[in-house]
């Protein structure tokens, strides 16, 4: 172990890349190694809730570049 404190001395940046996993038509992200389909509104509140329990201090690309509707939230 290198003795790190997360939130401290390290943090992690995730790139979410959420226009591979939306689908437009369903108006769905899938996550399929998880077998997990999210409205956008609960892939919004699953992202929160991974900064809520980890030192997450950056999300790229956190919702489709074409899901305007969830953007404005």
């Amino acid at each position: 172990m290198a003795g790190y404190k997360p939130g401290e001395d390290i943090a992690i940046s995730l790139d979410v890349a959420a226009s591979d996993l939306y689908d437009e038509e369903a108006e769905v992200y899938r996550l399929p190694l998880d077998k997990a389909e999210y409205s956008p509104d609960e892939f919004i509140n699953l992202q929160v809730g991974w900064c809520g329990r980890h030192p997450i201090i950056s999300i790229e690309d956190p919702l489709a570049d074409t899901d305007w509707k969830a953007w404005g939230r």
